[in-house]
């Protein structure tokens, strides 16, 4: 596919394209609008081939036709590849305030009877047909990475793009560095998991020694989204058949809130329950403690505890939010 890019931004561009797709796929919509901000700053140059606050404002104005959704999601796509020129000291230009965009709200997938069992069950049973390295390394790493995110509650992205440096085998102490929104955090693992990951790790230093990424690639790549969505979904439907309604990666890590929030009925009153969920916040790298307590919303009876504590301030701070963190 032609994706050429012709304006002073040329060379800028192609980088934000190879920092974007080591944590995303550069899908049509992307090289649409970046080709589309290209031309327009192609025509705006007066020759000094720099990137002008003009240049950014006019293109983002909001067109006659255009609905609220698409340009929302214009201006968010051209403020990362501003964030991105402003990081690296390329640009002083400004982002663009985007529109608030009403989000599909969603209830997460909550996980019944023996589907997990059965899920990873199909993860350790994985077949090797040709022996190859890209082969054995999925072969451990699907059912290490899912496990990870099972029992931490991490984010795919943080999971995907962990390094081995990250992870300290002996303390149990993972470093968060690659996260949504730039907020490092800390996840202490439990001793089960500690060893499950130091096998892993040993196992993997024989089929691809001395790499950079916890769960690299053949390729000395981390694997992308896309990858990890597939490899998810085909397994589970290969383990729990085919549903309308099933669950993705990102399901882990709800279920890790939840079933935490649920272990905490009859340990004390609404200001205790309260410390544990700043803990809680914290350890998920969640920014504003609103979005942890989103979970009370699907934990009722903690939620009636709470309410018999005639906790009044408690309650109101519980949000109803949007399932796009």
């Amino acid at each position: 596919m032609d994706e050429r890019y012709h304006s002073f931004l040329s060379e800028r561009i192609i980088q934000y394209k190879e920092f974007f797709s080591i944590t995303r796929n550069w899908n049509s919509q992307e090289r649409t609008i970046m080709r589309a901000f290209d031309r327009h700053c192609q025509e705006m140059d007066d020759g000094s081939h720099v990137l002008t606050q003009e240049m950014v404002d006019s293109w983002c104005l909001q067109h006659p036709n255009e609905n609220r959704e698409s340009y929302g999601r214009r201006i968010y796509r051209i403020n990362g590849f501003l964030n991105f020129m402003r990081s690296r000291k390329y640009s002083t230009v400004q982002t663009i305030k985007p529109p608030k965009l009403k989000f599909r709200k969603t209830d997460p997938y909550i996980f019944q009877g023996d589907e997990l069992k059965k899920f990873f069950f199909e993860c350790d049973h994985l077949a090797i047909t040709k022996g190859t390295t890209s082969e054995r390394i999925r072969k451990i790493i699907i059912p290490t990475i899912f496990r990870l995110m099972y029992s931490t509650g991490m984010r795919p992205l943080e999971a995907r793009l962990l390094e081995r440096s990250d992870v300290n085998l002996k303390s149990g102490v993972i470093s968060i560095h690659a996260t949504k929104g730039y907020i490092e955090h800390y996840v202490v693992m439990h001793e089960t998991l500690r060893k499950i990951l130091t096998l892993y790790d040993k196992q993997a230093d024989l089929i691809i020694p001395g790499r950079k990424y916890f769960f690299q690639s053949a390729s000395g790549t981390p694997y992308s989204q896309d990858w990890l969505h597939e490899v998810f979904l085909g397994t589970w439907r290969k383990a729990n058949g085919h549903t309308e309604f099933h669950p993705t990666p990102y399901s882990f890590r709800h279920n890790y809130a939840i079933d935490l929030i649920n272990s905490w009925l009859g340990v004390g009153n609404a200001h205790e329950i309260f410390d544990k969920i700043v803990i809680l916040s914290k350890a998920m790298g969640h920014a504003e403690i609103s979005s942890t307590l989103y979970y009370f919303h699907l934990c009722p009876q903690l939620a009636e505890i709470i309410d018999e504590t005639g906790n009044e301030a408690f309650n109101d701070m519980i949000p109803e939010v949007f399932m796009h963190e």
